[in-house]
């Protein structure tokens, strides 16, 4: 019986697994959107371990992190970890499903856009 309850555990932790790796790397990738494009050292140290991780995995993480938000099924929730990312936006854009966005930091949409 607890090997069942284990095995069960450990398939729930896999699949979670993806979703656990985006919502623990979307606050590197927003503190590292404000925090470069202040400028300062003080905040540059601060978004070090971002930088770190991207130079590890060749921009591979933020990437894969990117392409899972654009999985989200939520218009809403979507536009909002897009933000977090750094992307500028007016009022009413809409972000389609599987949209995949390269460079969010550099990214300013419109109002009213519809993107995808």
């Amino acid at each position: 019986m607890n090997t069942i309850i284990i095995i069960a555990c450990a398939v729930s932790l896999l699949i979670c697994l993806k979703w656990l790796v985006v919502f623990l790397y979307l606050p590197l990738m927003f503190f590292n959107a404000r925090m470069v494009q202040r400028g300062g050292i003080a905040r540059k140290i601060l978004a070090a371990p971002y930088i770190i991780l991207e130079r590890m995995t060749k921009s591979g993480l933020s990437r894969y992190v990117l392409f899972n938000i654009g999985l989200i099924p939520s218009v809403s929730a979507r536009r909002f970890m897009y933000r977090l990312c750094g992307v500028q936006m007016g009022t009413r854009c809409v972000f389609h499903w599987r949209t995949e966005i390269r460079k969010p930091d550099m990214l300013t949409v419109g109002g009213g856009s519809i993107i995808g």
